[in-house]
């Protein structure tokens, strides 16, 4: 997750200071950042359950092999 947040800070602060540097009217440049800050999030928040969905799938995988392994035993 660290590496995912990282890039996504990464990818959204270069959109900011594009928008800073582009668009120098402030009451259209408000609302452009805080656009970019809402992608932030939301893709934040993508990533993270996406990361707990493989976790519970892998999870239930183990489970599911360990107890195949214990009654072929």
């Amino acid at each position: 997750m660290f590496y995912a947040n990282m890039a996504i800070d990464s990818i959204q602060d270069a959109k900011i200071n594009f928008l800073k540097q582009t668009v120098k009217e402030d009451s259209l440049q408000k609302p452009l950042v805080a656009f970019v800050e809402a992608q932030r999030v939301f893709t934040k928040q993508i990533v993270k359950s996406a990361n707990d969905v493989m976790n519970i799938a892998a999870e239930t995988c183990a489970n599911a092999i360990s107890g195949i392994a214990k009654k072929g035993e």
